[in-house]
């Protein structure tokens, strides 16, 4: 697992997409350590989205390889390394469940930690507003009563259950692409308040 003192490293990485000529990574050099904040800035098609799925294997290095602690990742149990991350990618979902269910979906449901984390992610503020509170479905389509979440809201939740999962690293793949700028700040505001104590890879 990723502990306090652990080393995620991309140790000469290159990958193409089969059928592809051109390396989308090339001879990738990078150590991740525990605890630390990593922003990633690039172009669209520069490789951050293509990194994060090589970091979380689901995909694989063309040639290199990528290590934790000095050992190849797919040699690890692949439920037991996923566990290690907690993803806000650009295109999350929500579902047609309550608010409450969208955040825990099959954790184990703890009301006072629910509380804590939607005062730190700004989540709370919304719920307040909602008809049922928690209990308020996401969609008018399925529920008379339900509520369409703008897309700042939308990732309210998103972030909220990312930080409930309660894993080591923090994984934000361009988490404000479909934000004003107002928004944006506020979710970042937000994020730094929350990941003090974490990893976080941060992609914009």
């Amino acid at each position: 697992s990723f502990h306090k003192n652990s080393i995620l490293e991309f140790k000469n990485v290159y990958f193409k997409y089969p059928g592809s000529e051109n390396f989308v990574l090339n001879n990738l050099n990078l150590k991740i350590h525990a605890g630390e904040k990593l922003c990633i800035v690039g172009e669209n098609g520069s490789g951050k989205s293509t990194f994060i799925k090589l970091l979380t294997r689901l995909y694989f290095p063309t040639q290199g390889e990528i290590l934790l602690d000095g050992v190849n990742i797919n040699e690890f149990d692949y439920y037991m390394y996923t566990k290690m991350f907690s993803p806000t990618l650009q295109d999350f979902n929500l579902y047609y469940l309550t608010v409450k269910e969208n955040v825990i979906l099959d954790y184990e449901e703890d009301n006072k930690r629910l509380d804590l984390i939607s005062k730190q992610s700004g989540l709370a503020s919304l719920i307040k507003k909602l008809s049922h509170g928690y209990e308020t479905p996401v969609y008018k389509w399925e529920a008379i009563d339900g509520f369409q979440p703008s897309g700042g809201e939308g990732q309210k939740i998103a972030i909220t259950r990312a930080i409930y999962r309660d894993s080591q690293i923090l994984l934000l793949d361009e988490p404000t692409a479909a934000l004003d700028p107002n928004a944006e700040y506020e979710i970042y505001t937000q994020f730094h308040k929350i990941i003090n104590d974490k990893c976080a890879v941060l992609i914009t």
